[in-house]
């Protein structure tokens, strides 16, 4: 299979299998909204992010190392399981040795009851992530995503379960420990012990490579995690942890364009554009910004627009504060192409310290920008957020046009293009609630179906308009994969062994 083909085709596996595991993560979701308080949610979550803080600051890019720079051979693999797997214990004790600190001064009196069972689940993902990149390593993304979709029916029917019988927040505590347990065995499944856990003598070269190479990749992790997940911990050290739980559920649902889409090709964007010789990279570049614009933003700008429909429809009363944050937060969606597809290219190049430096700007930025917008309330703190990921992708584009002759015109035209398009679809959107409302139709179902409806009408004329390039090389690339992905009829009429 070509380099072309395996992108192609690994990125339709994963944004497919990530959307029915957002599915099915959105619809649990709605039903432990039910039995869980903004509170509750705001606690364990706290917990979570103190716990993944802990996991990415000694992750130390080890598993990038795989896929960009080693090779099959075992002795990287035992190496990246080794160290990956005793740093990693040291990362989760230092979680747990600070949650007296966090809890205190962060607004989250309880979390700390919390900390065991993800610490827990915790462990196991770190373990599962040593066999994940080697599946990735080999592009085959198929398991991969079919774990993480198992993963998600396993999170999402234990935690209804527990939560239906009581456990507060302890049933989400014990999804995600299930939900680890599940992507684990789905995954190891798919890659011989022998592969990553066979002992082999270690070389003091190699490990001083993968440090070399790895550490500031790891740095960019934790400090963009950070960035990216931070601001819920400084939300409640604002407004305490039950607007920081309703902060938390509008985050995750504004993220489901640009995390739960755009990272699934992202993930494809590294090893594919790794493998593509450096001259052909900066138009890699361009294209992949255009089509995950032409796929994001109608999503993003769309979900922007029937938040209010969308959470009072699905939501009960104690969370529709959410709406107008998931409004404000869908803008976050419109960066997060731009810093995905800039990433892929700057880890390519090697350029991972100048990946931490953009994550210190846009650390820097967070901060201040929640600190300024705070002094407004609690719904414009929001504003703080979204403008950290425009300073970052602003400053990680500058960096690809002056350093590597990125065409500012294409890049800027790869952007603007579908932004443009999304302009008539939002206008509908908005046109058909005002209007249903006029008629004295106020049933949010009924406006969130025809909201859509009407969204998705006028968007694809209009990117046919505005984007006409970018539309069809976007169609192009959906239908070669189809094909691609279809087998080829044998002469009987049926497929072949090969085929399938």
């Amino acid at each position: 299979m070509s380099l072309a083909r395996s992108a192609v085709h690994g990125a339709m596996w994963t944004v497919a299998t990530s959307l029915l595991a957002r599915l099915i993560g959105l619809g649990g979701t709605i039903v432990i909204a039910h039995y869980l308080t903004p509170t509750m949610v705001g606690e364990v979550n706290a917990a979570a992010i103190l716990i993944a803080t802990g996991d990415l600051l000694t992750n130390f890019g080890l598993g990038n190392y795989y896929i960009v720079k080693g090779d099959r051979s075992a002795d990287v693999a035992f190496h990246m399981s080794l160290y990956s797997t005793v740093l990693g214990l040291v990362g989760f004790g230092v979680a747990w040795l600070l949650t007296d600190f966090v809890s205190e001064h962060f607004n989250f009196p309880t979390m700390g009851q919390y900390m065991p069972g993800l610490i827990g689940a915790w462990l196991i993902r770190r373990t599962t992530a040593l066999p994940n990149k080697l599946l990735a390593r080999d592009m085959r993304f198929g398991r991969i995503g079919i774990a993480s979709t198992c993963g998600e029916l396993v999170f999402v029917g234990t935690s209804i379960v527990l939560a239906f019988q009581d456990f507060g927040g302890h049933a989400l505590v014990w999804g995600n420990v299930a939900q680890a347990i599940a992507e684990f065995v789905v995954t190891a499944s798919g890659v011989p012990l022998a592969a990553w856990l066979k002992p082999h003598k270690l070389s003091w070269a190699r490990t001083k490579d993968m440090f070399r190479f790895g550490t500031p990749l790891g740095l960019t992790g934790l400090i963009g995690y950070v960035s990216s997940s931070w601001d819920r911990m400084i939300y409640s050290y604002f407004f305490g942890a039950q607007l920081a739980g309703l902060f938390h559920y509008g985050a995750k649902l504004a993220s489901i364009p640009a995390a739960q889409v755009g990272e699934q090709i992202a993930d494809v964007l590294l090893p594919s554009m790794s493998q593509l010789p450096p001259s052909s990279r900066p138009r890699a570049l361009i294209r992949s910004t255009a089509l995950m614009g032409i796929l994001l933003f109608p999503l993003a700008l769309g979900l922007a627009a029937v938040a209010d429909s969308l959470v009072h429809a699905i939501f009960p009363e104690k969370w529709h504060g959410t709406a107008p944050l998931v409004t404000i937060l869908c803008a976050i969606s419109l960066f997060q192409p731009i810093s995905r597809t800039v990433g892929a290219f700057l880890i390519s190049q090697e350029r991972t310290r100048t990946m931490v430096v953009l994550q210190i700007i846009k650390t820097i930025a967070l901060v201040a920008g929640m600190a300024l917008f705070s002094l407004l309330g609690p719904l414009w703190i929001c504003a703080g957020v979204a403008f950290s990921y425009a300073v970052h992708s602003l400053a990680g584009s500058g960096v690809c046009v002056s350093r590597y002759q990125v065409p500012i015109g294409g890049f800027l035209r790869s952007f603007l293009q579908p932004l443009l398009a999304c302009v008539p679809m939002v206008a509908a959107v908005l046109g058909v609630r005002y209007g249903l409302r006029a008629i004295d139709i106020h049933s949010p179902v009924i406006s969130l179906l025809v909201e859509i409806v009407a969204g998705a009408v006028v968007y694809v004329p209009s990117a046919f308009v505005c984007a006409p390039s970018i539309a069809r090389d976007f169609v192009q690339v959906l239908s070669n994969a189809v094909k691609r992905s279809s087998p080829a009829p044998s002469d009987d009429g049926q497929s072949s062994d090969a085929d399938q």
